[in-house]
């Protein structure tokens, strides 16, 4: 990444693991699921529309049930960006996604 900087650091603790990609302006994605292979194609999706638009974001991974639950969810992987569930359910494309960081950083 020439002009952009990027860092990466990585925390986990009980059911919830947080990455922290630094590429340009920040927006808040939380991945909700317990880590099936979904909810990973989910997060890959996620991290190649991020590098495509060099966004700057945190991205944090909820894997705790209980977590999960008390945020009513019931189907994963559910990604929130900002805030709001954008899908539920399904794996969004890595187009899906870059519309929804587009939008999300626009404001």
């Amino acid at each position: 990444m020439d002009a952009a900087k990027q860092e990466m650091t990585s925390r986990e603790s009980r059911g919830v693991s947080e990455v922290r990609i630094v590429m340009g302006n920040k927006v808040k994605i939380e991945i909700l699921g317990r880590g099936c292979r979904a909810c990973r194609a989910a997060e890959s999706n996620i991290r190649a529309a991020l590098e495509d638009l060099r966004i700057e974001a945190s991205l944090r991974r909820l894997t705790d049930s209980r977590i999960i639950r008390r945020r009513g969810v019931t189907e994963t992987p559910t990604v929130v960006v900002d805030g709001q569930i954008l899908t539920s359910g399904n794996v969004p494309t890595v187009e899906e996604v870059r519309t929804w960081l587009a939008r999300a950083h626009e404001t």
